[in-house]
């Protein structure tokens, strides 16, 4: 995600990465919404919208075969990008086990990554199904992921404005 960014841009490409994640999710519920559009009853998803995703899902697949190889990428500042050789899976999973070992603080993080999606079960589910029926579920997570698109849009931004930084660097935060 970040080898392609300069030192400048790189609040906007985690921003673009974060945008294209969540265009999956925006994508998905607009297929639903627009397919329960008219249906007033509750009722579930049809095999309709299985068989749209399926398609999406399939041409994300073969879109990735027009990607440009990373050495033929020339970045905004004229530099070019470099990929180091990708260590085989048995030097990574022994450099995790490194990790874990040697810095066992690292082990502290484990419950936010555990509750960083563990409340989407709760709120896609439990709250929304209670509350809506499916043409509005399909509209509530429609804007939920478009909401996120906008707020990281603005985070990553905010991230390259370096006056923020200097700021905070300064100590007047």
């Amino acid at each position: 995600m970040l080898a392609y960014a300069t030192e400048a841009t790189k609040g906007r490409y985690i921003a673009s990465f974060w945008i294209i994640f969540n265009l999956g999710a925006v994508l998905g519920e607009a297929v639903a919404l627009g397919k329960n559009y008219n249906d007033t009853t509750d009722s579930s998803v049809s095999n309709g919208v299985y068989i749209g995703f399926l398609i999406i899902t399939l041409i994300g697949t073969f879109l990735t075969f027009t990607l440009a190889p990373p050495s033929s990428i020339t970045r905004t500042d004229g530099s070019l990008v470099t990929i180091e050789r990708n260590p085989s899976w048995k030097h990574e999973l022994r450099a995790m086990l490194r990790t874990l070992t040697q810095d066992p603080t690292i082990l502290l993080l484990f419950p936010f990554f555990w509750a960083s999606n563990w409340f989407y079960t709760y709120q896609f589910n439990d709250y929304n199904l209670a509350l809506f029926n499916l043409r509005t579920r399909s509209l509530n997570a429609l804007l939920y992921w478009l909401s996120q698109i906008f707020g990281s849009g603005l985070f990553g931004l905010l991230l390259d404005f370096q006056k923020v930084f200097k700021i905070v660097n300064s100590g007047h935060v």
